[in-house]
């Protein structure tokens, strides 16, 4: 499963020679018949050099009896360039408040892709199994900080980007990124392009209900302050 997210994710529309490390949008094995995921937020607020995410899911034991089932977390980096090294950031993840003590899935994936505008991809997982009790309701809550990614021919754009997986619907999907305008030149270009983003000088935010996440890349790209177009 560690390489179906990062494999499932290439065909997406990306801009040019992107590289950017992400995490994404925790699981769990159980089925939508047994447990529902109410919600789902992500937050990520981006400064100068990185994105600091913080995400909450919920979800609810739809049955009279005790649940086990693995929880998984991704993380992965895209890659433009053969030379192009994974990203370093450690995850927290947290269930009903206390640690979840997740264990990553094996070694870093490292997956080649020689067609297209992409070098390798690296995937890691993280999983382990967590207890839902009868007719119960969870939080699964998760924090890390990435560097700022960057994209284009000459990669003078920086680039931000959220996995959102899932065969499950979600009852509520909430995604906001934060952004100083120190920090964005102009306003930021949101993915995917379709949705009716809420796009402003200091933010922008969505809100879906009853989302089918299949394996969408959400992120935004944008010029960073202080950047001066040619002929601008």
């Amino acid at each position: 499963m560690v390489a179906l997210y990062a494999l499932a994710i290439l065909p997406q529309a990306l801009p040019q020679s992107p590289w950017t490390g992400y995490s994404g949008m925790p699981t769990l094995s159980a089925g939508s018949s047994v447990v529902q995921t109410v919600s789902h937020s992500v937050t990520a607020e981006v400064d100068d050099t990185h994105a600091n995410v913080t995400t909450v899911t919920v979800f609810k034991n739809l049955t009279a009896q005790e649940i086990r089932a693995n929880l998984d977390v991704p993380k992965g980096t895209l890659a433009g360039a053969d030379n192009d090294g994974e990203a370093k950031f450690d995850i927290d993840v947290r269930w009903d408040d206390k640690p979840a003590g997740l264990r990553s899935a094996g070694a870093t994936l490292r997956i080649e892709r020689r067609s297209g505008p992409f070098g390798p991809a690296y995937s890691r997982a993280s999983s382990g199994e967590v207890v839902l009790k009868p007719s119960a309701t969870h939080s699964v809550k998760t924090s890390y900080k990435v560097p700022v990614g960057k994209a284009g021919f000459d990669r003078k754009q920086r680039l931000v980007a959220y996995l959102l997986q899932g065969e499950e619907p979600v009852g509520t999907l909430n995604v906001t990124f934060r952004y100083r305008g120190k920090t964005v030149f102009n306003l930021p270009q949101m993915h995917p392009k379709e949705w009716p983003w809420q796009v402003g000088e200091r933010g922008a935010f969505i809100r879906h209900r009853e989302f089918a996440p299949g394996n969408t890349l959400v992120y935004l790209t944008y010029y960073p302050g202080g950047f001066q177009r040619i002929g601008g």
